[in-house]
Parts: C-alpha cells; structure tokens; sequence
C-alpha cells in the first residue's frame, strides 16, 4: 500500500488505519476485524484491504482513538468528526459535537478529556472508568489496554483501572515481581518526579511507561 507523505498510522487489538492528507484535509483508511463493523457497514469476518472510512477535503484529521470494536476520528481543532463500530451505549456522538476534547480508548471503553475532567463510557467492570469526585489538574492522559494514566500538576503520574500486573502501581509496598489478578486501582499515584522535568506517559498490554526528561 502506497500513502502519501505526512501520512499517520493508528493501530488496536484487530485493527490499522491510516490517516492521509486528501486536499486541505485528510483521508482515513481502515482494514483488519469487521466484526462489529468498526470498518464499514454491513459487518463481516474481515476486510482484507484498506477501506475508506472517512474522508473531507477541508478537515484536516490529528489522531484516531481506537477501541477493540470501534474508533473515533478527531481533527486537529480536538473536534470528534466521526464515530463507527460498536460503541459505548452511555456514549452519544451529539453531546460532544463542537466541543474541543482529548480522546482516548482501553479495548472496551472510551475516555474524554475535557473541562479539567475524564468522561469515560464503556467497560467498568475492572476500575476502567474514571470515577474522582473532585476536580483535579489534568496536563495529559493515555490509556493501555485496561487502565488509565494521568500527568497532574507536570511533575505526577496517576494511574487507575485494572491493574492486573502491577501496571497501575503498588500501595502496599510489594516486590518487583507482582501479579495482581483482577485488582481493581483507583486514581493511584505511580511517580513523583521535580518540576524542572518534562513527562511523556504512554500505555501498553497491562504496562505503563513514564519518560522522564530532566
């Protein structure tokens, strides 16, 4: 498959896309499970090819947020243009629209990140979803598969979900070598580090990875 320059490549548990300029704005092409017609409509076992599942001339598209079984395209202003595949039933398009927000996905739920708040919709069962009844300072979130990860006041790293490894932090003092089947984290603090330093966090299968540049 050949894409033009400046194209970006989004991945999930069954699913690629490919984010590519088209005019002034920009292409999105998916393959891989069609279970739940995250790609296109009617569903089907697979699409083998890339398929062309949004596309505007004029909107210039920043990232896609992908679940297991659905994804959710957002432009570079942080508007969400576009929502496709089985979806969170809490979660409705139309409340978002025109809003500025920052989205992102566990397998089986999604999170948004607007007004110094997470909204999440989807899967709890494990402490997936966002629940701190007061208002805390939010610089940055990602999401692994299963958990949440937060950067509060630039210098902490919070975590939250299931933390079945040891990815969402220990509060008990345990070793190194730790697995908590099924352990459902609150907001949990996971690293402290001085304020000259910048952080970037980023989620993986049941992992966390914190970069510290000081």
């Amino acid at each position: 498959m050949e894409v033009e320059k400046g194209s970006k490549l989004f991945s999930s548990f069954q699913n690629c896309v490919v984010v590519e300029p088209c005019g002034k704005g920009s292409r999105v092409l998916g393959w891989g499970s069609n279970t739940k017609c995250q790609i296109k409509e009617p569903k089907c076992r697979i699409v083998d090819r890339p398929y062309v599942i949004y596309a505007n001339e004029e909107v210039l598209i920043d990232y896609v947020a992908m679940g297991k079984d659905f994804m959710l395209i957002i432009d570079i202003h942080g508007y969400i243009v576009h929502a496709i595949g089985s979806l969170p039933r809490e979660f409705r398009l139309q409340e978002w629209q025109g809003k500025s927000v920052q989205v992102s996905c566990m397998w089986s739920s999604l999170h948004i990140h607007y007004n110094r708040s997470i909204h999440s919709y989807g899967n709890g069962n494990h402490g997936q979803l966002y629940a701190v009844p007061y208002p805390l300072e939010i610089d940055s979130f990602t999401t692994g598969s299963e958990h949440g990860i937060l950067i509060h006041n630039k210098n902490q790293v919070f975590c939250w979900g299931w933390g079945e490894h040891g990815n969402c932090g220990r509060t008990n003092g345990q070793g190194s070598i730790n697995d908590y089947s099924n352990v459902v984290s609150p907001l949990n603090k996971v690293f402290n580090v001085n304020s000259n330093a910048t952080l970037r966090i980023y989620g993986g299968y049941a992992s966390t990875w914190i970069i510290c540049e000081c």
